[in-house]
This record gives structure tokens, sequence and C-alpha cells, in this order.
């Protein structure tokens, strides 16, 4: 950054000090879960202590709690949305804009809800659940400074109300008309063309003023206010008080260290102290004020008669010389300053003289100007050369140009160009005057953005433009931690990567790897084809994607380092909660990603997806291909320590019965249960549950028979038919063995198996024995005989009953 000789001005820049949100985070993407918008919990006034990325695409109205959109003009159905959060309307209410102002290290987001309630207007605070102001007819929110708190003038009948955030009164007046609010006054006000100014108790603090002019704020110790009368004199304002009255001219500025001020008037500029007491006697053409020097004597420049003099603090002349000519070098800053001056007008070049007013050599020079804005690094050209000027005493005049680092401003390094072609580069160390790299023949230097204060990673590039990393936080102990050899291609910087040193990702043959910034070691060798550093699917978990071949891997941080945990091998990798989806030949499977270890291999079909994964009771469930075999697979457990994989050729659930399920295995029938513990284990042909849930019933090689709840034998897989009744008599059950039937109830055989037929009605039994129907009971006594040759007779026995 480079300054020519400059007339420093009168008025001294107001240095802005808001805070933007960072340049970082302007094109931060969604979240993992593909949002298009993040929450902030701003009604309930929720405390963060990092900035969250203004992302806001739409309102959204959840619960009654409102969040805002960023910068569009929507309309939605009958809700308004405006731009910028100016005036947001959903319904009759009304959305004042997002506030955010800091306490102490946290943000703090403030909403309030204006509502409509017949012809006047409500504030409501969702987070005290209360109304702050009622029945006003309008309301106006201050635009204040970080760190305010929310104030509001609100018009009631007929008054102007003050309120803070807390809906308190604070002042009113009658003057109908709604306040403005000056933060760097700190005063309000009421009028248009004459103002009525207000301090924070409500009393008048200066009356029928057209403006107010806060000279130099954040800079002097006193403040100094200029009031601008109708009749267009001035006050000056300080302490409280009026210092000086009814001013003919205006008020240009405040002297830094000092607190005096310039004031400019028809004739020329004169200067006041603290008291509003006059300094100069005299009137100049022009004046360059004083700034705090080192050795505390104050020189001034003055113009008067066409000439210029050097002054002391009380404008008394230093030394009975004049010049033709004389400025400040540079901006005025907040130490030592120079001058350039020229005795003559015939004279070629100037002189430079310091902060005492004496010269600091008798040469001339064609350029002098600082480097930066904040040090005291003096840059002087002669003969076409520049030299660096230290403590007052130029140096060599060997540089083609001087330019700060300006990644490292405040610790002093400079990149001076050497003449020639080529022309090479060095780099200067104004504190130590140490030169670094003069005989590298550097093609350019360059720093790595947004660094710790003790990782001053610079880049220096060879005449190839290959670059190699250089650690110059190890010069202030006389040494410099390089990388090696000029041999990378391309890097970046990450400074949100997740642990405690920021990640330099460098690219050397095409090839990516990973170096520390304290001692640039490599600890992840250049060996992939990309590493993916911007996928912030991973940034919460200290995990990085590979890529090599054309197949992806993973690294990890693993006790303060990265290693990698999966070896490039995937076709595809995709993070979910705590595990890891992987493709592998159009297959998916399932990894932990904190260890790496395999939960379930690459088997399954289709990709899983969230909520199969981790919200269905049963596990995840899906078909797969083992050993080219389709089958059905179950991951369960995913965020356990143990997580549980197993494959079945058929899964199927049971109707009515969501803690079990049967498998097939080997052509044959088992049951598992959701816990993936085994039930029965695959035996059987067939398998259904009884209709109270009771028993198995099973069949092996065309036998039926009964097995418990947990898989013990009640009947031995030994009969030919097996029936149960599936509404009333469930526990009642008919078998049938060697042609001929019996009937089985409460774990014991109650008949012989004596009946040629057993058929379960809803009262009775109908039986046929020795070639006779009869009727039994459901406790399995003779109702009807054993007499009649057909059923209907004994349906007709039992009418005639």
């Amino acid at each position: 950054m480079k300054f020519l000789v400059v007339i420093a001005l009168f008025a001294l820049p107001i240095l802005a000090f808001s805070q933007p949100y960072p340049e970082k985070y302007k094109d931060y993407p969604n979240d993992r879960f593909g949002l298009a918008y993040q929450f902030y919990d701003e009604i309930r006034g929720s405390y963060y202590d990092t900035i969250t990325p203004p992302i806001y695409k739409d309102i959204i109205e959840l619960n009654g709690q409102f969040l805002l959109i960023k910068d569009e003009i929507q309309k939605v159905g009958k809700e308004t949305y405006s731009k910028n959060g100016q005036v947001v309307k959903v319904k009759d209410k009304t959305i004042t804009p997002v506030k955010t102002f800091q306490l102490y290290q946290y943000n703090y987001h403030d909403h309030l809800i204006t509502e409509k309630k017949g012809d006047t207007y409500a504030l409501y605070d969702p987070k005290a659940e209360k109304y702050l102001i009622e029945k006003f007819n309008s309301l106006k929110r201050f635009h204040q400074c970080t760190g305010c708190e929310s104030l509001y003038s609100a018009i009631i009948d007929n008054r102007t109300v003050v309120y803070n955030r807390r809906g308190e009164e604070m002042f009113s007046s009658t003057i109908i008309g709604h306040f403005d609010y000056d933060a760097s006054l700190k005063l309000f006000s009421q009028g248009e063309k004459l103002k009525t100014y207000f301090d924070e108790k409500g009393n008048i603090v200066f009356k029928d003023i057209t403006a107010v002019e806060n000279l130099c704020p954040r800079v002097t110790e006193v403040r100094y206010y200029q009031l601008t009368k109708k009749d267009k004199t001035t006050h000056l304002y300080s302490d409280g008080k009026v210092i000086i009255k009814d001013f003919k001219g205006s008020f240009v500025g405040d002297m830094l260290n000092m607190n005096r001020i310039i004031a400019k008037t028809a004739e020329g500029y004169i200067v006041f102290d603290a008291t509003g007491k006059r300094i100069n006697n005299e009137v100049y053409e022009s004046l360059q004020p004083a700034v705090k020097n080192e050795s505390g004597k104050d020189v001034n420049l003055v113009k008067k008669a066409g000439s210029w003099f050097f002054v002391d603090e009380n404008y008394k002349p230093i030394e009975d010389i004049s010049y033709f000519n004389a400025m400040v070098v540079g901006e005025l800053r907040w130490s030592n300053n120079y001058y350039a001056v020229q005795s003559t007008k015939a004279q070629k070049g100037f002189n430079i003289y310091n902060s005492e007013g004496k010269p600091i050599s008798t040469d001339l020079y064609e350029e002098a100007y600082f480097a930066d804005y904040y040090q005291d690094a003096l840059i002087l050209k002669k003969d076409g050369l520049l030299a660096i000027c230290t403590e007052g005493k130029p140096g060599e005049f060997k540089y083609q140009s001087v330019e700060n680092l300006e990644e490292f401003l405040s610790e002093g390094y400079y990149i001076c160009q050497l003449p020639g072609k080529p022309s090479y580069y060095v780099l200067y160390d104004y504190y130590s005057q140490t030169e670094y790299f003069t005989d590298w023949k550097l093609s350019r230097i360059s720093t790595i953005a947004e660094q710790d204060d003790d990782k001053w990673i610079i880049l220096i590039y060879d005449e190839n433009d290959k670059f190699q990393l250089v650690n110059m936080y190890a010069t202030r102990k006389d040494q410099i931690v390089k990388s090696g050899s000029f041999e990378f291609d391309n890097y970046y910087f990450d400074q949100e990567r997740g642990y405690d040193e920021p990640i330099l990702f460098v690219q050397k043959n095409g090839l990516w790897g990973i170096y520390r910034t304290d001692t640039l070691y490599a600890e992840i060798p250049c060996q992939y084809d990309k590493i993916y550093w911007n996928d912030y699917e991973f940034l919460d978990y200290y995990l990085l994607k590979t890529e090599k071949n054309g197949k992806q891997g993973l690294l990890k941080t693993v006790r303060g380092k990265y290693e990698e945990i999966l070896a490039p091998t995937y076709d595809e990798i995709v993070i979910m909660d705590e595990v890891l989806i992987t493709q592998s030949d159009k297959k998916y499977g399932v990894i932990d990603s904190q260890t790496g270890s395999v939960m379930a291999p690459p088997v399954f079909i289709k990709k899983p997806t969230y909520d199969a994964l981790f919200n269905d009771d049963l596990g995840y469930r899906q078909a797969a291909l083992v050993n080219n075999v389709q089958k059905e697979c179950i991951l369960k457990g995913a965020y356990s320590q143990n997580p549980q994989f197993m494959c079945f050729e058929n899964l199927t659930s049971i109707p009515g019965n969501d803690d079990m399920m049967t498998f097939d295995h080997n052509g044959k029938k088992g049951v598992i249960s959701v816990s993936l513990d085994t039930v029965l284990v695959p035996l059987f042909d067939h398998v259904e549950q009884n209709a109270d849930f009771d028993y198995w019933l099973t069949s092996i090689d065309g036998k039926k028979g009964m097995r418990t709840w947990q898989g013990e034998i009640i009947l031995k897989e030994e009969f030919e038919e097996l029936i149960t009744d599936k509404e009333f008599y469930t526990n009642i059950i008919l078998l049938k063995k060697e042609g001929k039937w019996a009937a089985y109830l409460r774990e014991d055989l109650k008949t012989p198996f004596d009946y040629e037929t057993l058929e379960l009605r809803d009262d009775f039994i109908f039986a046929k024995k020795d070639g006779k129907w009869g009727l039994l009971t459901h406790t399995f006594e003779t109702y009807i005989e054993f007499k009649y040759s057909t059923k209907e007779e004994v349906l007709k026995a039992i009418s005639e009953e």
C-alpha cells in the first residue's frame, strides 16, 4: 500500500467501528439436511458465542414464533414480505427488523412483534410473553450502534413517547412527531428544519439548532460538538456547556493530542484550546496540525504571506526560516510524523524533516510515503530507487518497490522488489532491520489469509512459480522453518477445520496432502487426487473425504493430527450423523465414522436414508446382495458401540406382531426378534402364531406341531393336521394323527385319538365316532350321543331340545 506525499486534511476521518458479518460467511452453505435457512432462537433471546451467517430465505411461523427473511422481496398469499426485513407483515402482525447487538462475547438477537388491534397497535415481546406498549398510533424503531439496546418512539394520543427495549417510558413530548436518535451524540432530536435535542432523561440540551456535528469522536479525551444555528453561526459545545458562542465560521476538526480545535473563518485558520481560548494571534492561510510525538515536542506547519513556517505547540516560530512549500508526509497518524519541505520553487525534489522540525539529511528526495498506515516505515525515493527509513535514518537505496505484507501488517514485514530484468523479491523485517531470501531469486511473495497471530505462514515463489512454505514466526528466534525445496503447485488454507492447528492443504505434482502450520511437517503426504476440504457435511466430525483413482476414502483427526481411517477404495462416501454410507460396485454399506469400523459391508442395493437408518424401531432393513444372492439385511443399533448386522434370504413381518419376523435359511424358516435374537432356529417348512400369540404353530416335512414362545416343544411335529380357532376358543387345538382326531387344551391332551372328525363351532364341537355323529362341549363332555348319521340330524336334535 503506497501513499504519495499529500497535504494532511484538517478534518480527521471518522473511523468506522461497525462489525459486519465476516467475508468468510458470505456464501456459507446450507446445513447437511439441505434446508434453505439456518435457525436462530431469536424470539426467545438465546445467546451465541459465534456469529451465525444471515442466510434466511423465508419467513417461517412455527408455534407462534417467527423467523426473518434475508434480503429478498417475496409475497406468499395474503402474507406480505418486504425487502431487508424492514417491514414484514404476517396476517395482522408486523415483525420489527432484526436487531443484533453484543453483550460481552455474545451476540443477542432481538425480535419484537407489532400487532394490529382495531385502529391502534400494540408491541408484543414473545420472550417476556407480554405487551410492552399498547394502543399507540404509530411506532418508530431507532437504528443504533452495535451494543445499544432497542429504543422506540411511539405516538400515543397527543404525546410522543420514547420507550426502551423493556417497554419502560423514558420521557415524552407534547410535540406530535417521532423522535430521531443519534447514537454517536447519544441525543434525541425532534423537529425538521429547526431541531430540539434532548438527553436520555428528556432534558433539553440544544434548541433551535439546524445540525449537530461531533468533531472527531473516539479519538480525543474531550468530546466536542459543533452546533449550527439558523443564522449560520456556530457554537462549540464541550463537557456540558458552550465554550464558544455565535462563532462566524466553522470548526474544522480536533487535534489528535492536545484537545485543540481548528477553526476556519473568512480570513483564514485559527486555533482554540479546550476552554475556548484562542491560542494563535495570527490568522493563517493554511495549517497542518501537530500529532502526538514521542519526544513530547509538537510541531505544526503554518502558512502566512505565501510562505510556510514551523511553529511550536503555542504557535511560536521554531526558527526564522520560511519555505516555499511544506507538506505532511502521509496521513495524520498516531505517532511521529515527517514533513516534506521545498526551500525554493526552483528546488528539484524536497528535504525530509522529522517530527521536531529538523532535517533527517541534506539529500533531496523524489518521493516520500509510508508503506502502511500503522507503521513507522517511511519510504524514500532517490535516483529512481527506494530506501526504508528506520529510526529517522534513511537505509540503502536499492529497491524498485516496497509494499507491506498486509496479513502481517503489525509485524513490520515488507516485500521489496529488486531492480533489473527479471526483478526478484526479498523480505525485509523492519524491527530487526534484516533482509531475507536475498539469494533465492524469488518471483513473488504472498501470505495466507486469516492466520492466527502465531502462525505467520508465507509463500515464496521461484522463477517457475513453484512455491514453498515458510513460517516467519520462527524468525523472531533467528531461524526460519521451511517446507523444503520449491515443489508445490497449489494450496488451500482452512482456518475453520476442526482441531487446534489450522489445516494447510498443499498440492504437489497434482496430488494433495496436509501440512502442519507450526512445524510445516507433512502430516499427510501428497498422495490424493482430491481432498474435500470444503465439504461441510464433514465439518463437525473432524473428518476429511479423500479421492484417489476415482475412489474415495476418509481422514480423521486422531490425537491432534489427521490419520487415514479409510483407504480410498469406495465409489462414494456420504455422512449421516455418526455413520458413513459407503458405495462399492453400486452397493452400499455402513461404517462407523468414529473408528472407521465396518458396521455393514457394502451389500445394500439402495442407498440408506437417514429416517430408515435411525428412526425405524426394527432397525434398517433393505434388500441386499450377499455373494451375488439377493437377501434382506438388517442393521440394528447404528448409534450403539456394538451394532448388529444380519442377512436373510427372506424376511417377513408377522401380522399383528411388531416384535418378531420370520426368515428363511437354506429353504427352512425360523423366527427372529427385532433385537436380532433368534427365537426359532430355521428348521421349519412353515411358522405362524396362534390367534392369542401364545404359541408357535410349526411344520416339518409336512407334519405339524407347536412350540412355546421361547421355542420349546409343546407338540412335536408329528401330526397330520393341527387346527386352532382364530376367534373365540383360541386355546383349543384339534389334532389329527394316523387318520384319527383328538382335542388338546392347556398343554394337555383332553381326548383320545378316537374320532374320525372334529369340527369347532361357536358353542360346541361336532364329532364323528364309529361312523356316527355327535356333539361335544368345549369342556369335551358328550352333549349329544353318537347315534346320528349326519350333522344335520345332530342340529335337528339340538333344536328340539
